[in-house]
């Protein structure tokens, strides 16, 4: 399954980012961090990117990478679970 990895900072503190978040919560997904997800999602990178522009604020910033493996980390279980479903 393609997995992307979506890393933000929204900073603008009167932009009401409730669809930008939707958004990245209609796909399965993980919260890594306070401002990082990984997404089940078939879009590209770019194609996923443009799609949440819309939402964010200008001088935000939103970085979308595709997601493979080998990967490793530290974390939860819940976590490296949902990693390892998806990134065979």
């Amino acid at each position: 399954m393609p997995v992307l990895l979506v890393t933000y900072e929204l900073k603008n503190a009167d932009q009401d980012y409730s669809t930008f978040r939707s958004m990245l919560h209609s796909y399965p997904w993980i919260k890594l961090s306070e401002s990082a997800v990984v997404l089940d999602c078939a879009d590209s990178p770019e194609a996923f990117l443009e799609s949440l522009w819309p939402w964010v604020d200008q001088h935000d910033t939103v970085i979308v990478f595709g997601v493979g493996s080998p990967w490793a980390g530290i974390g939860s279980a819940e976590v490296k679970a949902w990693l390892k479903e998806r990134l065979k």
